[in-house]
């Protein structure tokens, strides 16, 4: 049943046709102003709140953002927007 509803919240239920099929990407974000681990813990659940968003994980020590996302429904400069939002700075380091 979970994984029925994950399939339609991220448009892979095979009903909904080629056009809604994820495309899955992952951009890393390197983040400076965080000061702890609850700050890492912050950035994984504001970002995994975003519709779109399948994965994040950040490492403090490393000062690192990985996001995993459906690139149709949402975008890597929304995803920077949204760390920036969190009083971050995140500046894309690979794609």
């Amino acid at each position: 049943m979970f994984l029925k509803f994950l399939k339609k919240i991220t448009g892979q239920n095979s009903s909904a046709g080629s056009k809604h099929t994820a495309q899955k990407e992952t951009v890393t974000y390197s983040i400076s102003g965080m000061h702890c681990s609850s700050c890492a813990m912050s950035i994984d659940g504001a970002l995994e709140d975003i519709a779109g968003v399948q994965s994040a994980t950040t490492s403090y020590p490393k000062s690192t953002t990985a996001v995993t996302f459906n690139s149709k429904l949402i975008s890597s400069e929304v995803l920077q927007n949204a760390i920036k939002n969190l009083g971050y700075t995140a500046k894309v380091t690979k794609k």
